[in-house]
């Protein structure tokens, strides 16, 4: 493998000039960073193979050298995590500029999805000056698959199901109301948390924005955007900072507007596109929608 001299180190300080431009530079980005570390890698590895068995430490030697050039082969991919958002705070902010046109529209809400939707909720409610509520969804896993959503229960007691799914994995009605009671006490706890005694907001014919931190699959979105409908609210806005490409033509399907300030092609991992990506606690949770 030839990586042209001096490519990463000409063109790497031009594209994160623009890391705060969109996506469109960091997959050349890695490509030039991954080509040149594992040519280098690669050198290294051979000069390794070379060496006599005794000092390569056996098999153990060999094992223990992998798992470090996998490890200085991933690291190239933290540099993408520098442009995007310090913080859920800072994201918020970004993706209320993008959903600035709604800003007076009369009867518009914004749910956060908990727990981490919801300060990045926070951040558009009071950017647009609407209020905001917390919209807890549980997905209904199937018995003996539960990554695989029988559908789910939201908060206000609403239950969305996929009758085709239940037919064909054949889920009998006992086991399936088990199955919503279950995760409808999660949520009712959840919402007693959150909420108190306080009454959810009425989405019914208004302008819902639903918010998360980030979409890796879109599922827990879907949920919600299926839940919101059954309540019959009015146009749904799935909202977020960041989403794969895949995911937000999906959710273009699902909700009326979709708006996501980032689509990265190598997304990864919605942590990786925040500096600062810690756990939301319930406290806080709480302290942001009360």
């Amino acid at each position: 493998m030839r990586v042209p001299a001096g490519g990463v180190g000409e063109r790497q300080p031009e594209l994160l000039r623009k890391r705060r431009q969109p996506r469109k530079h960091v997959g050349q980005l890695l490509e030039l960073l991954f080509g040149g570390a594992l040519a280098n890698r690669l050198r290294e590895l051979a000069h390794f193979l070379r060496e006599p068995r005794h000092r390569r430490g056996g098999a153990a030697g060999l094992v223990a050298y992998a798992i470090r050039l996998a490890h200085e082969l991933l690291k190239g991919v933290e540099v993408h995590n520098q442009p995007i958002f310090a913080n859920r705070q800072e994201a918020g902010r970004r993706l209320a500029e993008a959903l600035d046109d709604l800003a007076g529209q009369p009867g518009l809400v914004v749910l956060g999805l908990p727990r981490g939707g919801v300060p990045v909720a926070r951040e558009v409610a009071t950017a647009l000056g609407v209020p905001l509520d917390v919209f807890v969804v549980r997905k209904l896993g199937a018995p003996s698959q539960r990554e695989l959503a029988l559908g789910a229960v939201a908060s206000g007691g609403t239950i969305v199901l996929n009758d085709e799914i239940v037919r064909h994995l054949g889920v009998d009605r006992a086991r399936l109301e088990s199955i919503i009671a279950e995760e409808q006490a999660v949520v009712d706890e959840r919402d007693r948390a959150y909420r108190g005694d306080r009454e959810p907001l009425d989405v019914e014919g208004r302008t819902v924005i639903v918010v998360d931190d980030g979409l890796a699959t879109g599922a827990t979105m879907r949920a919600a955007l299926a839940a919101l409908r059954t309540r019959h609210a009015g146009t749904l806005v799935a909202a977020a900072p960041v989403a794969p490409p895949d995911v937000f033509d999906m959710l273009r399907r699902e909700a009326d507007r979709v708006v996501v300030v980032d689509t990265p092609d190598r997304f990864l991992a919605v942590g990786s596109w925040y500096r600062d990506f810690r756990q939301v606690s319930d406290d806080e949770v709480r302290s942001l929608v009360t």
